[in-house]
Order: C-alpha cells, then sequence, then structure tokens
C-alpha cells in the first residue's frame, strides 16, 4: 500500500529476524566437526595459525568410542600451513612426559589443526609431514621461541608464553614530525659479555631519555643466520626473537622500559629475501621450478643477490607477513616499523639497485 512506504516496521522485523536465523545457520555450518569436543578458540578460528597455548574449564575432551575418557584445562593448540604433506604430527623434541607424537587434523585447505592437551609454554617441539617424497621434518614458521643452543641450523620450536605483565603501561607516541629517532644495534649496544642483550640496552635507555630520544629504531631481531652479533639482515625465523638477544620475554621488557620512559620503539623487518638457510625453505618437501618452495616465488622473481624472494602473489604467504606485524603491534606493543629495501620487494633490477644506493 502506498501509505506504508515509509513504514516499514513489519517488514524490518521480518528481515532482521531472517538475518538472524542465517547467521546461526550459517555459524553452525561453518563450525568444523573436529571442534565438536574443542573449545578452544584456535580450533574455531582456522586463521589462527601456529602456537596457540590455552588455559579454560573444559577446552579439550578427549573421546574413545563416543564416550570422553578426560578432560584438559590446559594446553596448546597447533595449526600449520603444509599443502602438498598427505600427513602430519607435531612431535615434541626434548622428551617432556606430558605428552607425546600427535597426529593432526587435515583441514582440507592446505592446513593441519591439533589440540594437544597438557602442552604447555617452554615445550619444543617440531611437525613431522609426510610428503610424496618422503618424510620431512620442519620447525614451526609461526613459533615465537626457538632452539636456543645454536646460531644456525635449528633444530626444533618452542611454545611461548602469552602471558606478560605490561604494568598498565600506557604509551602514545608523538606525531611523525617530532620523532626523534635512535636506530640501535643490539648486538653491539652495551656489551658486558658476548654480544648486547635486551636486558643490558634496558640499563642504558635513561641515556637516551636524556639526549632527547624519543623513538627506539631497533635493527633485525627475529632470528637470522650467521654470528649473533651480525646486523640481522639474514632472516632465517621471522616470527621467533633470536634467544642469544634475550629471547620474546626480552623484548616485552625492553618495550615497556622504553614506553615508561616515553620511547617508543620501532622494529626494522626483512620481507626483502629471506637467507639460503631459513626454516621456510622446501617446507612441505614442494620443490617447484626454482627448489624454494611454497613461501617463495616459483619463477623469474624467485632469487635475490641474498637469498630467495617470499611470493606476494600467494594469500597465504601475505597472511603469514600480515600476521607477523599484527603479533608484533599486539604481542610485543610495537610502535611501527622499517621495512628493508622495499625497492628489492618484487624484483630485482639495476634501476632497483640504484635506489638503493642513490
Amino acid at each position: 500500500p502506498t501509505h506504508c512506504q515509509h513504514d516499514t516496521r513489519e517488514s524490518g522485523d521480518r528481515v532482521m529476524a531472517l538475518l538472524i536465523l542465517v547467521l546461526l545457520i550459517g555459524s553452525v555450518a561453518t563450525t568444523p566437526t573436529h571442534c565438536q569436543h574443542d573449545k578452544t578458540e584456535a580450533c574455531r578460528n582456522p586463521l589462527l595459525l601456529g602456537p596457540q597455548p590455552w588455559r579454560q574449564r573444559e577446552g579439550l575432551i578427549s573421546m574413545s568410542n563416543g564416550a570422553p575418557v578426560r578432560t584438559y584445562d590446559s594446553g596448546v593448540s597447533f595449526r600449520v600451513w603444509a599443502p602438498h604433506a598427505t600427513a602430519a604430527s607435531v612431535v615434541p623434541y626434548l622428551s617432556n612426559g606430558r605428552w607425546s607424537q600427535t597426529l593432526m587434523q587435515s583441514e582440507n585447505n592446505g592446513t593441519f589443526y591439533v589440540n594437544v592437551g597438557n602442552a604447555q609454554p617452554g615445550d619444543s617441539y617440531i611437525f613431522k609431514f609426510l610428503t610424496p617424497s618422503g618424510t620431512v621434518v620442519r620447525l614451526d614458521p609461526r613459533a615465537q621461541d626457538i632452539d636456543p643452543s645454536v646460531t644456525t641450523d635449528w633444530k626444533y620450536s618452542v611454545i611461548h608464553d602469552p602471558d606478560f605483565d605490561w604494568e598498565d603501561t600506557k604509551f602514545v607516541a608523538p606525531p611523525p614530525n617530532e620523532l626523534v629517532i635512535y636506530e640501535l644495534h643490539l648486538p653491539s649496544f652495551n656489551v658486558q659479555e658476548d654480544v648486547g642483550t635486551f636486558d643490558t640496552a634496558i640499563q642504558k635507555l635513561p641515556f637516551l631519555q636524556k639526549l632527547g630520544v624519543n623513538a627506539i629504531e631497533l635493527m633485525p631481531v627475529a632470528t637470522y643466520s650467521g654470528s649473533a652479533s651480525g646486523w640481522g639482515y639474514s632472516p632465517c625465523a621471522p616470527y621467533a626473537i633470536l634467544p642469544k638477544l634475550g629471547g620474546y620475554k626480552g623484548l616485552k621488557r625492553f618495550v615497556r622500559t622504553a614506553n615508561k620512559l616515553g620511547m617508543g620503539v620501532f622494529l626494522d623487518v626483512v620481507w626483502n629475501h629471506a637467507s639460503d638457510d631459513n626454516i621456510l625453505k622446501l617446507y612441505d618437501g614442494f620443490q617447484g621450478n626454482t627448489g624454494n618452495g611454497i613461501y617463495f616465488y616459483d619463477d623469474s622473481r624467485a632469487n635475490t643477490p641474498w637469498g630467495p624472494r617470499f611470493n606476494f602473489d600467494s594469500a597465504p604467504v601475505s597472511q603469514y607477513i600480515l600476521d607477523s606485524i599484527d603479533m608484533w603491534l599486539k604481542d610485543y606493543h610495537i610502535t611501527g616499523f622499517r621495512w628493508d629495501s622495499t625497492v628489492f620487494l618484487l624484483s630485482f633490477s639495476f634501476v632497483s639497485l640504484f635506489f638503493l644506493f642513490f
């Protein structure tokens, strides 16, 4: 009726009711079947990859012949992208007596998932993949902690502890035109033993504050190959802080102290290439044309003078990079970033080389 042109209450209510019904049906339909007895957020959110430690009442119920046999109130969820693997398991590297090798569930989108009750922060682990070319063992690309015993040829990943007391630090970064940035090479800054660490650098932060510095740009601290005293531009494990510098807990302490002194912390990130001995190379056994694997280009853009180039055309790889930035911002309270050699992100040429130096 024409007199109902501006009166849509009944039809609007029906539309709203239908919309709610559709959303409810959709949420039920999209809940993974293997999450029926897994109440953790990681199981129900397929976008959460890497290790996800959790503690909640009845977070995981193990079943046998349709009956519950054990309830876990803590554990770790694992999800990994390995599209060419036919099967995957997570394996404790150093025996801890609480859990053993566990088969992961294929989620039919290139990822594998499992929730391991009684796994906890500090546990070491690896992934074992069954591939068409045989069995391969790999570290977790999203682990924030790594084998601390070496500076190359890392053997295992370590589950990080997400809990940290930021002591209600409420830092607000100054506007860009007021930034006074100090570029800091951690290994050579306030060295007391072998190399400088986050904790030894913390001792000198009041000095930088007196200089008028209000922002610190850390040269790369994500795990890199070679000597720990190096510059850090040979990235190997982009999510894991180099243990010899103080690890992920050390970085959090450093940021917390800097923020208390009125200084933001910027991070130097390297995504234009990876080192040749990076943990992502040939990750799930797939070699392609260049022998670099799923994280890297497989055509003329595959290589740089320093190592393979990340495949920015791949949605999972792009998400991997975006998620790392999200991790730095949320988990570490990083203020901002310096992106290394952006002219080399997509290709290498003498033109880009010119812009790098001139």
